[in-house]
């Protein structure tokens, strides 16, 4: 039995629709919005309504009921077994900076009622693999619709909104030069957001399929970046740069003690990239995808330690 709350199905969540995620017994589904239940998998009991005010009366049953409650502290020791990603590369000294290595150093750095938007690209897999969100309403991204600079502009609303907490924004160079000249607002209105730019002059979510697809066939996915920094001061707002490891934990900081909107170069390793193995093979089940002989290599590790 698969009890599913607010959650519609997606491409991604179920690794293309995955049959796994259809169980035996029964999928009982909740949502607010009638058109997601049974849309994508066959539902047994579909219940429409508010996740919160469900579940608050399905808990009230079951304490009726003799049904065996699982105890908060069980939850929260599953939780701390189970953490984010793991990465050798997270401690790296190497120089480009390595995209793990920022995401755990500038977490070090944040406060923790920090507002983060993500926006789409690699940066969104390394954010979503190893960030963690500390509060809850205080991570936001645009997975659903995938458009590119939503981060970018969205953090400027999100500043305006809670005005009492910083807003930041990580993004992809890409997605910046879509969506940059958010900054002038930003500036015109004093909003002072933070942007952090990981810069490695390329399209990287677009380049790592066309390696796994097309091997390492690349069109249209590398580019000449301008100057951040400069681009960020003639539009008036602060400019900052990152490039070694030991530098993000101070120029996180840096940013962080200006009421400015600041825009932060962080210039990483273009050669890295998230595990597309799961994504892969999704690809190859459901559309017949076949990956490059690159990438059937790169999935024999991961094979052999699923084993």
């Amino acid at each position: 039995v698969l009890l599913a709350v607010g959650l519609s199905f997606s491409e991604f969540t179920t690794h293309t629709w995955d049959p796994k995620f259809q169980p035996d017994q029964a999928l009982i589904q909740v949502d607010i919005d009638y058109s997601e239940i049974g849309k994508n998998y066959d539902t047994r009991i579909g219940i429409i309504g508010d996740s919160k005010i469900v579940l608050r009366q399905m808990l009230d049953e079951m304490r009726k009921s003799e049904s065996k409650l699982v105890d908060a502290n069980s939850i929260q020791s599953m939780k701390e077994e189970r953490k984010y990603f793991s990465d050798p590369e997270m401690i790296s000294e190497s120089t480009p900076l390595k995209p793990q290595r920022f995401m755990k150093d500038i977490q070090a750095a944040l406060p923790d009622d920090v507002i983060v938007f993500g926006d789409i690209g690699n940066n969104l897999a390394w954010i979503e693999s190893f960030y963690m969100a500390r509060k809850p309403k205080s991570f936001f991204i645009c997975s659903s619709l995938a458009s590119m600079g939503f981060g970018v502009a969205a953090s400027v609303g999100g500043q305006i909104a809670a005005p009492e907490r910083q807003v930041i924004c990580v993004c992809g160079d890409g997605g910046f030069q879509m969506q940059g000249m958010e900054v002038v607002t930003a500036v015109n209105y004093n909003i002072p957001v933070k942007w952090f730019i990981m810069n490695n002059s390329t399209l990287g979510m677009i380049k790592d399929t066309q390696d796994v697809l097309f091997n390492k066939r690349r069109i249209s996915v590398n580019f000449v970046n301008p100057d951040f920094v400069k681009l960020a001061e003639s539009m008036g707002a602060v400019g900052l740069r990152i490039e070694k490891p030991n530098e993000v934990v101070e120029v996180t900081k840096e940013a962080l003690s200006n009421d400015k909107p600041t825009v932060i170069d962080v210039v990483i390793d273009p050669d890295e990239a998230p595990s597309f193995d799961a994504r892969a093979e999704a690809m190859v089940r459901a559309w017949g995808v076949q990956p490059s002989l690159f990438q059937k290599l790169k999935m024999i590790p991961e094979a052999l330690r699923r084993r």
